[in-house]
């Protein structure tokens, strides 16, 4: 029937949001072979990782740079005449 699913600690957590700044998105086995963060991932594997509900990926801008065209506008009120 399959694992039973584990509630995710919140030093897990932190070992995957730190372990995805530094590794990048969808280097799963990477961030569970890093020394510095596998200690807190002993019970995850790269499938956990992959899947985990919480884990909120950074901006898109943080990983490609977008062009954003910024309209300004100048009001001026009207002459007092």
């Amino acid at each position: 029937m399959g694992n039973q699913k584990q509630k995710w600690t919140q030093d897990e957590e932190d070992a995957l949001i730190a372990g995805v700044e530094k590794h990048g998105p969808g280097k799963w086995k990477n961030i569970l072979k890093d020394p510095q963060f596998a200690p807190f991932l002993t019970s995850r594997s790269n499938i956990d990782l992959k899947v985990t509900p919480f884990f909120v990926l950074p901006p898109l801008s943080h990983y490609i740079r977008v062009r954003v065209r910024v309209m300004v506008l100048t009001i001026v009120p009207p002459s007092s005449g």
